[in-house]
């Protein structure tokens, strides 16, 4: 499986509006390609993110990205995500992974 990682700040107080973005540009991103998604944030510094994306491989992720990012919708929802980001820390890291192995088992 191919995985995007990103790590960010969003704003304090803003958690709430993130999500709501988070899950509109799923809904986007479900047309075109399926996608599981984890959102997790930072025990130490609450303004710390990190989102996380499973495909089913990097071929497929590229070729249905190109569609999505024709999408005027995402382009509106980028811009939000922009405003909740935190301008005191406003670089977005982005890497690539392979998935090689997974043992998720909870409960």
């Amino acid at each position: 499986m191919f995985v995007k990682v990103y790590q960010y700040h969003i704003q304090l107080g803003k958690e709430k509006e993130y999500l709501e973005i988070q899950e509109k540009a799923r809904e986007i991103y479900q047309k075109y390609i399926f996608i599981c998604s984890v959102y997790l944030k930072n025990n130490e510094d609450e303004s710390k993110w990190i989102e996380m994306h499973w495909y089913e491989n990097e071929e497929v992720y590229k070729e249905s990205i190109r569609l999505i990012y024709g999408e005027e919708d995402i382009k509106n929802l980028w811009n939000q995500f922009e405003s909740v980001i935190d301008p005191q820390k406003s670089e977005i890291v982005e890497w690539d992974y392979s998935q090689v192995k997974d043992n998720f088992s909870v409960g």
